[in-house]
């Protein structure tokens, strides 16, 4: 395991010299916004560029070290506080930049020659060029106040985690070896994904009692985060909250409304699929906490998890397998056993142009913590292709994007488990590893995302909502969904307490529409295809440059009816589910 964690060293040697660095951002923030004020020439103009220049990569160095250091010691207070330093001082850097926007705007105005065909500014072409394409809905003043309420917005999911962490305990839960035990929320899930269904019900109540005390906190922290939206959208003339939040990839309400009608014409298959889980699992009646019920319980170390990830990477022709091996050699992947805090995540990839990326798993030796890794490998990969393919200004994608690939990723792990199974029960189980994936990715979704959609359409009514509100609006579509599937529980309904996705914009559609995407290229590419393995290089290495629309485009998808490809990737769970019952 001393293989697998991070050397901060390489981007700082010492605390003191991230001081020093702290101090010179500082100063140069102070000196950029001089030098934005100041100009009034295109000799001006780059003064004020080069600054920038050197800031964000000063900026870079200076955000990775502090995060990676709040990870690796979570109980020190000390480094919160720096991190805290630090976001302050960006946050007055945006605004000098929103200045530098303005500026570079009405100089291509006024200026006899545009800015971009002059020489002495090339290097920062595209950076003019983002600015003079971005087609703002707000005056300039509105903009600055809306980057402030911005980051206020930001702080609603860490806010409620907070209280989760602090306050929530799972007291009397009956474990496996019939011991009653206290177990930390980070721990909770392997018991939910017990094979003892006992355990799983025992699990399952322990949890909504403890989480049900946070049904006030959680009700109050949604409707915040529902105004702020309402608010961004509403300055912005956006036609709906959903269109704001989906803003990025051009994605429109009625878009998201047929995605809604596929989804729910394909509950057949879903039913077939709960069926097929209830034979396996030796249970009469099938309940929300039993989707959590892991197949594959035989337990994977780290060394076979990264193995299998490395080895399904290789089909991709596209290096993958070296990055890995680079990015453990250069002590960028962290695997963490045991925690000393609570955690709400099993992992996340992150960097910056000039430092990292760095990847993080909570590993538990199971299904979930490799598919986890699998994922956040995935978004590195794309991280180091995208920034040796692009500028600094476009080396980054949409979030929708992103999760194309790590979703990829993921999904071609399970699909060279499959492929390698040494006997036909080991096949079958990680088939139904596959399959809950695929309930999980869309059906799951599709029904958080309804539910979204409704929470957001009374917002827009000017309505907010209570605990009560909450559970007669989410039991009203559950029941829609999952009549037939799930057995009721005294807290079906209010299985929406706790729920942290709904603190992210619109997370959950575009999840679904990644999901479908990532299905269509995995498939192709595991049968040889090699348009699609070529394709799939090309979305690694597309910068910010390229639209969602035209990404779709590349892998057959018709934008207008996004809903064809969540439809194909249903019909490929289909395939999926025939072949499993001939099995």
């Amino acid at each position: 395991m001393n293989n697998y964690t991070w050397n901060i060293k390489s981007i700082y040697k010492s605390q003191k010299d991230w001081d020093l660095d702290l101090e010179k951002f500082k100063s140069g923030v102070l000196e950029y916004e001089k030098k934005v004020i100041d100009i009034d020439s295109v000799r001006t103009l780059k003064r004020a560029l080069l600054v920038e220049k050197r800031l964000d990569k000063l900026y870079s160095k200076l955000f990775m070290y502090i995060l990676l250091k709040v990870e690796l010691q979570p109980k020190n207070e000390d480094n919160k506080f720096k991190e805290t330093e630090l976001n302050n001082m960006v946050s007055q850097y945006s605004y000098v930049s929103l200045e530098l926007d303005q500026k570079i705007k009405k100089l291509n105005q006024t200026y006899k020659q545009k800015l971009t065909a002059n020489k002495e500014l090339k290097f920062f072409w595209p950076r003019i060029e983002q600015v003079l394409n971005i087609k703002r809905r707000l005056s300039y003043k509105s903009e600055k106040l809306m980057s402030k309420f911005e980051s206020l917005k930001e702080r609603f999911p860490s806010l409620y985690n907070n209280i989760v962490n602090k306050h929530i305990s799972f007291q009397d839960i009956t474990t496996d070896d019939g011991n009653l035990k206290k177990v930390k929320y980070t721990n909770i899930k392997n018991l939910e994904g017990s094979a003892d269904a006992n355990v799983r019900r025992r699990t399952y109540y322990s949890k909504r009692r403890a989480i049900e005390k946070t049904a006030g906190s959680f009700s109050q922290t949604l409707n915040g985060f529902l105004q702020f939206n309402k608010i961004f959208a509403h300055m912005e003339k956006y036609n709906s909250l959903v269109d704001f939040c989906l803003y990025e990839d051009g994605i429109k309400e009625n878009q998201v409304v047929n995605v809604l009608e596929t989804i729910k014409s394909n509950k057949y298959i879903i039913e077939e699929l709960t069926a097929i889980k209830k034979r396996d699992m030796g249970i009469k009646k099938y309940y929300s906490y039993d989707d959590a019920y892991a197949p594959m319980q035989k337990k994977i170390n780290i060394s076979k998890t990264m193995k299998d990830i490395k080895e399904a990477s290789l089909v991709f022709e596209n290096g993958s397998e070296k990055i890995i091996n680079d990015l453990v050699k250069e002590r960028k992947v962290k695997i963490l056993t045991k925690p000393e805090v609570n955690l709400s995540y099993e992992g996340f990839s992150i960097g910056m142009r000039d430092v990292g990326p760095y990847v993080f798993s909570y590993y538990k030796r199971d299904v979930s913590s490799a598919m986890t890794l699998a994922h956040e490998l995935g978004h590195a990969i794309h991280e180091v292709k995208i920034n040796k393919a692009n500028d600094q200004w476009n080396s980054m994608s949409t979030l929708l994007v992103a999760e194309i690939i790590s979703y990829t990723y993921e999904i071609g792990y399970l699909l060279n488990n499959i492929r390698n199974a040494k006997s036909r029960k080991t096949q079958k189980k990680w088939m139904l590893e596959l399959m809950n994936y695929y309930y999980s990715c869309l059906y799951k979704k599709g029904f958080h995302t309804q539910y979204e959609l409704e929470l957001y359409k009374k917002t827009e009514n000017n309505e907010s909502f209570n605990p009560k509100d909450l559970s007669e609006s989410y039991e009203s579509i559950r029941s829609e969904y999952f009549d037939g599937i799930h057995e009721k529980t005294k807290y079906s309904s209010r299985e929406w307490v706790g729920f942290n996705r709904l603190l992210w914009d619109f997370y959950e559609f575009k999840y679904i529409i990644a999901f479908s995407l990532a299905s269509k290229i995995s498939a192709k590419v595991y049968e040889g295809n090699k348009f699609y393995i070529k394709q799939f290089d090309n979305l690694l290495k597309a910068g910010y440059s390229s639209s969602t629309k035209d990404i779709l485009k590349e892998f057959g998808v018709n934008f207008s009816s996004i809903e064809s490809v969540v439809e194909e990737a249903f019909s490929r769970l289909e395939e999926i589910v025939q072949e499993y019952k001939i099995l």
